[in-house]
């Protein structure tokens, strides 16, 4: 058909000129949603990511952090149960981010249900200074399972390695039960003893301030020399805990043997003995 008759027919009927219209503004839309998804899916680590590639994602993780959490036998109060892209507490796949709220000494179960690659790390994401302090744990099949007894009050982000970046977070809300004061811990310095030891890779540390201050905690060998500090800022009163990895200040692993854990807090210093094995 030649240009002139296209012309006449737009003049004698000139509804075309809408259907025109409709159908380049439809075209320009689906190309932006096409473009729009490209650029979030290379931009979202998991979206696009097979499951070896995720899997081998997994162990570079964990090869430069240990998985580690503080295993208790507790009875869970409630529960997250892993999604495709969630932590999901309240069976509805709309909220956001799925909150469940306890009291000081309660525990919480993590769950494997569906999806690959999965991770349970407490923080905001893998920039935050602190996360893995608490837990660090891949999720990725039931076997997987833990539980974790939240000790002091607050409030415990955490989030998937791999689907941070698709909203894959969680959060525990840790309350003081009523008429219970949150002042000041009658006691100060390690609550319990190092554990596991001897250990492997990882120890953990449970301790108590008496009141809100300064605490470091470093390991020493048997010389008094100092190989790691595993923290060194302040913290509210009550109970905390840390976890050393293992390594040194140069992040390498240490050799087998004694180490001493050396507790500094306002006023009082305490050491514990630990055994590293390999």
């Amino acid at each position: 058909m030649s240009p002139s008759h296209v012309a006449r027919s737009f003049r004698r009927h000139p509804s075309l000129w809408s259907l025109v219209v409709v159908v380049l503004a439809a075209a320009a839309w689906l190309a932006f949603a096409a473009a729009s998804r490209s650029a979030a899916s290379s931009s979202m680590p998991g979206m696009n990511m097979s499951e070896e590639s995720m899997r081998r994602a997994n162990e570079a993780w964990f090869a430069k952090h240990p998985p580690h959490t503080f295993h208790t036998t507790a009875a869970p109060v409630d529960s997250f149960v892993t999604g495709l892209t969630t932590f999901d507490a309240d069976g509805n796949a709309a909220t956001p981010i799925d909150t469940v709220t306890i009291l000081v000494g309660q525990t919480v179960l993590f769950k494997y249900g569906s999806g690959v690659g999965h991770t349970c790390i407490n923080g905001t994401g893998p920039t935050d200074p602190n996360m893995g302090t608490l837990f660090d744990m891949p999720l990725a099949m039931a076997s997987q399972d833990f539980m974790f007894t939240f000790t002091s009050p607050g409030t415990v982000p955490f989030f998937c390695n791999l689907h941070v970046g698709l909203g894959m977070k969680g959060c525990v809300i840790v309350n003081v039960p009523a008429g219970v004061g949150g002042g000041p811990s009658a006691r100060a310095g390690f609550v319990t003893s190092p554990w596991p030891n001897p250990s492997r890779s990882s120890v953990n540390v449970r301790f108590a301030m008496a009141a809100p201050g300064h605490a470091r905690l470093d390991v020493v060998d048997a010389q008094g020399r100092r190989v790691a500090s595993v923290l060194d800022r302040d913290f509210g009163a009550g109970e905390s805990q840390a976890l050393w990895d293992g390594r040194d200040e140069r992040g390498q692993h240490v050799a087998t043997g004694v180490y001493f854990m050396r507790l500094e807090l306002p006023g009082l210093t305490q050491s514990r003995r630990v055994s590293i094995t390999h």
